[in-house]
């Protein structure tokens, strides 16, 4: 199929090649430092709720500073580009970072024949935080990159709160 026959314009195939790139350079530095975290908190002398609780702070810390920083980028490179394409970019960074982090997680298992008591839960149970995570990372960085009005903006971000805070209530 030819190009001009794609059915995708050109600025629709620049967007795309665009945010393919920075999903995978993003995902790829955001599963080699969940990787490399996973293991560090492991050598550290905590141990049960303290470890699981660094863990847990260390993947939001990361998931926040890698996911905001690919869309963030994806915006400058591309100027007015449409908000879906941050929204794919976001949640593209987090999937690809999960899945880095996770086959690392099994080549080092498979090397070392080491899988420790944590190792099990990395992998596709967890794909369903990772998105929510990215989606939560996502709306909050677009909200800060598109809305102009400071009032509209912090608006916005109560109402997510609220939202999300509903929901673990409901559903919890």
């Amino acid at each position: 199929m030819s190009r001009e026959h794609s059915g995708l314009s050109a600025a629709s195939r620049r967007a795309a090649s665009t945010v393919g790139r920075t999903v995978l350079i993003a995902g790829f530095i955001l599963g080699a430092l969940l990787l490399g975290s996973g293991f560090l908190i492991g050598e550290m002398p905590f141990e049960g709720k303290w470890e699981s609780r660094l863990r847990l702070a260390a993947m939001l810390f990361l998931f926040w500073l890698v996911v905001s920083a690919g869309i963030r980028a994806a915006d400058k490179l591309l100027k007015a580009v449409d908000v879906g394409w941050l929204f794919l970019t976001g949640l593209g960074v987090g999937v690809v970072g999960h899945l880095v982090q996770s086959l690392g997680f099994w080549a080092v298992a498979r090397y070392t024949g080491d899988t420790g008591s944590w190792m099990p839960r990395v992998g596709g149970g967890m794909l369903g935080p990772v998105l929510a995570v990215s989606l939560l990372v996502t709306v909050l960085t677009v909200i800060s990159v598109r809305v102009k009005s400071e009032l509209m903006a912090n608006a916005l971000r109560a109402l997510l709160f609220v939202l999300v805070a509903f929901l673990i209530y409901f559903f919890m």
